[in-house]
């Protein structure tokens, strides 16, 4: 029992990293828990069940931020394509102007004015494919915040159940301070999503911004033919 307690006294009362950045949370050792019945875990279980489940959704945003990584170079490329389309296009204009000759003139300006719509299709695809980033980006700051949310309701669980096994390395040891981090890890998830949730109205209307001068392009295109 002794050596349990020694156990328990340095994870709960020292203050060790947990591994996602912010302030570091309070843990129980597990090895002060481990001869207790399974069923008596049940709670603590649970909890690291939840925990596992936040870790993967964590994976998940990490790879959709790679994913939008290339949807952003992407756009960048098309962006770079357009710019050299407008420039071609500059270049006809300036040499039907030298020649004088309407109909080519008519022509290249016509032209011209489309690679400059097709251009502006493009950087309202780029500013969309950004701020689809961003929030991809931020879903990730949620996934880290809620999976260090589960973390201290886990490591709440462990405390509760040392507790009440009498597990406690000595007086000063309190549950209340689990209860604290968990409420505050829970605090953290919120503002990431209030976060989340701004970002994800800017999206949604760089997106419809995009549409709008896509159709437009498109509507450009179909006429000149």
């Amino acid at each position: 029992m002794q050596i349990l307690r020694l156990a328990l006294g340095v994870a709960a009362l020292g203050v060790l990293a947990s591994g996602c950045g912010g302030r570091a949370l309070h843990r129980v050792d597990d090895t002060a828990l481990a001869d207790i019945s399974l069923e008596e875990k049940r709670e603590m279980l649970s909890a690291d069940a939840e925990r596992a489940r936040a870790l993967e959704e964590q994976h998940k945003a990490d790879f959709e931020v790679a994913a939008g990584r290339h949807n952003v170079a992407v756009a960048e490329a098309e962006l770079t394509q357009r710019e050299a389309e407008v420039r071609k296009a500059q270049s006809q204009l300036d040499l039907a102007s030298v020649r004088r000759e309407k109909t080519e003139l008519a022509a290249a300006e016509q032209q011209l004015d489309l690679a400059r719509e097709g251009r502006r299709v493009a950087e309202a695809h780029l500013a969309w494919a950004r701020e689809r980033q961003a929030l991809l980006e931020q879903n990730v700051a949620v996934a880290r915040a809620n999976h260090r949310w589960a973390d201290a309701r886990y490591e709440l669980e462990k405390a509760r159940l040392a507790a009440r096994k009498g597990r406690v390395p000595d007086k000063d040891f309190a549950v209340r301070s689990f209860e604290e981090q968990a409420d505050r890890t829970h605090r953290d998830v919120i503002d990431a999503r209030l976060d989340a949730t701004r970002h994800q109205e800017a999206a949604a209307k760089a997106e419809r911004a995009f549409q709008e001068q896509e159709l437009k392009y498109q509507g450009r295109v179909k006429s000149k033919h």
